[in-house]
């Protein structure tokens, strides 16, 4: 993570996993540097320590928070990729996309709706079907 920091100048670390890791150390080097080089940066809670964003998995918060988050979820209730014991009836169907879109943005927060395709890179059928009914 430090090489995209030092190298790359990243402004975003968005890490997927948390648990016992050096994101002290590396935070320390992550914020310093963009102070020094006058620019802007965020991490999320999944990284470790000091997070700017909190970013709960498949719930959102029920009222305002006073810290900054976003809420991600599959299109599938159990993975975040295409699960094929996943029976069709049990995507996220168009209307729930939008009522969890408006509760999230009502918040003033972000919402990341996971689509997991096939191996080809498709979208199968009933997923791009909910998410058509979501868009009208």
């Amino acid at each position: 993570m430090l090489s995209l920091v030092l190298d790359y100048d990243t402004e975003i670390m968005w890490c997927d996993i948390g648990g016992p890791n050096k994101t002290l150390g590396f935070a320390a080097q992550f914020y310093n540097k963009a102070m020094q080089d006058g620019y802007q940066v965020t991490m999320n809670d999944r990284c470790g320590a000091v997070p700017d964003f909190d970013t709960p998995k498949y719930g959102t918060f029920g009222s305002l928070s006073t810290r900054r988050w976003e809420t991600s979820e599959g299109m599938d209730p159990n993975s975040y990729g295409l699960n094929n014991a996943t029976n069709a009836s049990e995507y996220t169907n168009g209307t729930t996309i939008i009522q969890t879109l408006i509760d999230i943005a009502s918040k003033n927060e972000n919402y990341l709706l996971d689509v997991g395709p096939t191996e080809e890179d498709d979208i199968i059928a009933q997923i791009a079907d909910n998410l058509l009914v979501a868009g009208k």
